[in-house]
């Protein structure tokens, strides 16, 4: 199954391969990791009056034995190009001014993971185009920038 932004997000996460990939990275680098973020609850649509900032909480803390320093991952999955919501991205700021903040992106459609510094996505998404998921409602809009996953 590939990650699809068009799909409802209870389908999405049924089968998140961006997760399976990074997991497998990680240990492939000998990086510890702790799944952190929010995935499973039973709000429903009341999660919506949940304050964005901790919805949005990244997905993982990693630990690298090595420097002994610990980061906090957000791991996005795309076919083509991501897409990071512009409220999310504000969101990842305050969580970036708390510890190191890196995106893993995994491309189906390309079967590549990449590790980027929330500072370089920041800059990438300068120029990119910004559009709104048709999934929208009355609390998020869901404009969110379209970031070719080969400029990333």
């Amino acid at each position: 199954m590939s990650y699809d932004k068009n799909q409802p997000f209870e389908q999405r996460m049924k089968v998140n391969i961006a997760e399976t990939k990074f997991e497998e990275y990680c240990k492939k680098q000998n990086i510890q990791f702790y799944k952190y973020g929010i995935d499973n609850h039973s709000f429903g649509n009341l999660f919506y009056n949940v304050n964005k900032i901790f919805r949005n909480t990244p997905d993982y803390i990693i630990l690298n034995p090595k420097t002994k320093q610990s980061h906090l991952v957000e791991v996005k999955g795309c076919k083509d190009n991501l897409g990071i919501k512009l409220t999310d991205l504000k969101s990842y700021d305050f969580w970036r001014s708390l510890s190191g903040l890196y995106y893993c992106i995994y491309s189906t459609t390309f079967n590549e993971l990449r590790m980027i510094s929330h500072e370089t996505l920041k800059s990438v998404v300068e120029g990119c185009e910004i559009n709104q998921y048709p999934d929208f409602n009355r609390y998020d809009q869901k404009l969110y920038y379209e970031i070719p996953f080969k400029e990333l």
